[in-house]
This record gives C-alpha cells, sequence and structure tokens, in this order.
C-alpha cells in the first residue's frame, strides 16, 4: 500500500461552518425526460433529514462503497463507487501495492447501529498502468470483485458519463463529494490516523479552471486537464481519509446521478486551497477496454 506523506494528507471530507445546502427532496428519485440504458445514479431521499448539515440520510447514495484490507464491513480505509455489478471504482494510490482487499456496500453507519451492510471480496486490481505516484496523474483503480453484487433500492450503480464527455466543460458548475472521512485535523508534523466519521457527509463544490489550480498548488504538483479537475468549496473543505470516493454530478435531462471523479488529494481541511480530483470521463473507454479484457458482457450504465 503506497502512502505519501508527502502531501500530509489522505483527501476526505471535513465538516467546517458554511451555509445552508439547497437541495430538492426530488433530485436523483423520480425520472426524468430521458433515460438511461439500465437503472443507474438514483437518490433515496429521507423525510426530515436535516436540511444545511453535511450529513446525508440512510442509503441516500446507493452507489457509494469503501474499500478495506479484511472483511470487517466497519473498516474501510479508502472510498470507492459502484459502477456495475461486479465492478467498482477507487484511486490508484488506495490500491497501489495491494494484494488482498475487500468492498463494503450498503453501509451507512459505520457504528454498527443501522444494520449490516455486505463485503465483497476483490478478485483483480486494475490500477492505471500510468498512475504517477507522485502527482496522481491516472489516480484510478477498476476493482473486479469475486461476485456479483445483489442490488436492491439502497445497493446498485452510479451512471458513467459517455467518452465523448469532458471534465473541463464543467468549469463554473457544481458538484457533489461524498463519503466517510475525518471530522477534524489532528495536529503534529506528521498526519496521524484520521477520527473517522460513523455517518457519511456530502459537500458541494465547483469546478474551477486548471489554471487557477496550478496557481495554488505552484510548488508541489503539474496538473494536467486531460485528466483531472479542480474543485473549491465554501465552508466544507478536504481533510484526512476517504480517497477514491465518487464526485457526482445530478444530470437533469435524466435526473439521476453522473460519476464525474474521484477523490485523489486536497489541502489539509480548509477550504482555501481547491482540491483535485481524477476526472472520470477521461478513462471511460479505460474502463470499457478493461471490461472487455477481463470481464467480457458485463454492463455499466450512461445516459441513452
Amino acid at each position: 500500500m503506497l502512502i505519501l506523506l508527502w502531501f500530509g494528507l489522505l483527501a476526505s471530507i471535513c465538516t467546517a461552518t458554511g451555509s445552508p445546502e439547497v437541495d430538492s427532496s426530488e433530485h436523483g428519485v423520480i425520472e426524468g425526460n430521458r433515460s438511461t440504458s439500465c437503472k443507474c445514479g438514483w437518490a433515496n431521499r429521507v423525510k426530515g433529514r436535516i436540511v444545511g448539515g453535511n450529513e446525508y440520510g440512510p442509503h441516500e447514495y446507493p452507489f457509494s462503497a469503501g474499500v478495506s484490507y479484511d472483511h470487517s464491513p466497519y473498516k474501510p480505509f479508502c472510498g470507492a463507487v459502484i459502477i456495475s455489478a461486479q465492478l467498482v471504482l477507487t484511486a490508484a494510490h488506495c490500491t497501489a501495492g495491494a494484494s488482498d482487499l475487500y468492498v463494503t456496500v450498503g453501509e451507512h453507519d459505520r457504528s454498527g447501529k443501522e444494520g449490516l451492510p455486505t463485503v465483497y471480496e476483490v478478485k483483480k486490481i486494475i490500477n492505471h498502468e500510468k498512475f504517477h505516484p507522485v502527482h496522481y496523474h491516472k489516480d484510478i483503480s477498476l476493482l473486479i470483485l469475486d461476485k456479483p453484487i445483489e442490488f436492491s433500492s439502497t445497493v446498485g450503480p452510479v451512471c458513467l458519463p459517455l467518452p465523448s464527455d469532458s471534465g473541463q466543460n464543467l468549469v463554473g458548475q457544481q458538484v457533489r463529494i461524498i463519503g466517510w472521512g475525518s471530522t477534524k485535523r489532528e495536529g503534529g508534523l506528521l498526519p496521524a490516523l484520521p477520527k473517522m466519521s460513523n455517518l457519511p457527509k456530502k459537500i458541494d463544490a465547483e469546478v474551477i479552471d486548471i489554471v487557477k489550480c496550478n496557481t495554488a498548488w505552484p510548488n508541489h504538483v503539474i496538473i494536467r486537464p486531460a485528466t483531472q479537475i479542480c474543485t473549491l468549496s465554501k465552508g466544507t473543505a478536504p481533510c484526512e481519509g476517504d480517497d477514491g470516493g465518487p464526485v457526482i454530478k445530478l444530470d437533469k435531462e435524466t435526473n439521476r446521478y453522473f460519476l464525474v471523479g474521484l477523490v485523489s488529494y486536497g489541502p489539509e481541511c480548509t477550504d482555501k486551497k481547491p482540491s483535485v480530483q481524477t476526472d472520470v470521463t477521461a478513462f471511460i473507454n479505460w474502463i470499457n477496454i478493461n471490461i472487455m479484457d477481463y470481464i467480457p458482457g458485463e454492463v455499466t450504465c450512461k445516459k441513452k
């Protein structure tokens, strides 16, 4: 497992004070004017949830998953996202050097108070062959599970963008980042073990221009617009513990959530600098090639 102390963090979701969130109870619930090739990207809205809070309701995003080293459903070290019955995406820096991994689905409260999630063994880890362990370029990993996930109303795949889509077209638009990350930054010169949240959180962030992102990170990274996107949030910011989790966007035509990115890295629990995400739209062909090579016939969902 590759751990890069140089960055001093693992990106996740850290709550600070912020403006109340505007979120419709119909987002991701009712069908839109256009359909998808298979059922994907829906949301489960719970009446009475806290508006303006970062925590979201039980199984609100059924495609959210976690990656762990053992069979325990409550010990994921990275986030992940379901893209088909037997395929999960996460960040390559989460899986580089790993051998035995497990994926947890159907999880909400990691304290174990709300039912038992399901754990699947990872049969094959496919890290992008050009993943850069310093700059985190091509920070994407495809995990093939040992058996198909049993889909239900609370567990299912996210919708995938088309190969012709581009994350750079999202500049100026809002995306959503979800996960179970640390609730605060622990002090010290080296990154401490994160205090993980038992309940998942969401933040809304704006996709910003790559030039602004490179300006904010002058001495650390070179951000490549072909494979990465930058996001900046207000009042909430990346912290430690939830790399590889999904960055999603609601598609108004289908009223379904589409995967646009994977959490890659960011600043230390502050919203003063942008975070950098893997642009999933740049890797749709890579995903499809690996499906044909390793699990032909596997179906992912997209807009018709």
